[in-house]
């Protein structure tokens, strides 16, 4: 009867250790749910956003490193929107830099873009902020902020606001892209795992009605019934 009755007693408590971890198990995966389903909808409502009209456009086939989107926008201001190559129209038709080698804060080093703008972004320093410095004929500076200066004493703020929030949004709807797939997997992995604990309860309870039964007692007698049949029994 002793044995009968420490049986039942580690298969309730193995039974509430597992229903516990559940819980939790359930918790971590709603969350999870919530998370994933917050990236989807962002991502959608930006592919929306960023649906292009026309694909030859300079904007359209530019990439650039996050963090320097506004001093992009501020060097090509509305020149961004303009066509690369073509026969007519505002476009880009490429050029050689006109210097012998590139400044070591080139906005070029955080660009990637075709190379008709090779020429324009070579010309173009980009730093933190605007010391005044002197610039070379043909040379821009633009600053993280979106400040531009060029060589010939011409200066500007916050031009390209709008291609600086369309490069910010397709930075973040990359960032996105690489960020679903393994929140999907990862959340696939833990509805796996919820329904093998969901699994190894179910075998706990079976274990608990098996004990229940051979010491005389119903599957919802609590420990301290057991323990009292036990101790009536020696």
């Amino acid at each position: 009867m002793q044995e009968n009755t420490e049986a039942s007693e580690a298969a309730e408590t193995r039974r509430t250790e597992l229903i516990a971890v559940r819980d939790g198990a359930q918790a971590s995966l709603a969350s999870a749910k919530a998370e994933l389903a917050g990236l989807l909808t962002e991502q959608n409502a930006l592919e929306r956003s960023l649906a292009k009209g026309d694909g030859d456009k300079a904007i359209n086939r530019i990439k650039v490193r996050p963090g320097y989107e506004r001093a992009l926008a501020a060097a090509l201001g509305d020149d961004a929107d303009a066509t690369i190559g073509g026969d007519a129209g505002r476009r880009w038709l490429g050029g050689t830099p006109a210097m012998d080698a590139l400044a070591d804060n080139a906005l070029i080093h955080y660009v990637d873009a075709p190379q008709e703008l090779a020429a324009r972004l070579s010309h173009v320093r980009v730093v933190e902020q605007d010391d005044g410095a002197a610039l070379t004929p043909g040379e821009r500076l633009v600053t993280l902020s979106g400040q531009l200066r060029r060589w010939d004493g011409f200066a500007t703020d916050g031009d390209g606001a709008t291609t600086a929030e369309l490069l910010v949004r397709a930075n973040r709807l990359a960032e996105l892209n690489a960020l679903v797939p393994p929140a999907e997997a990862a959340l696939a992995e833990q509805a796996e795992a919820l329904a093998q604990m969901t699994d190894a309860i179910g075998a706990a309870q079976d274990a608990v009605r098996a004990a229940a039964a051979a010491t005389g007692l119903p599957p919802s007698a609590t420990p301290a019934a057991w323990k009292t049949m036990c101790a009536m029994a020696m």
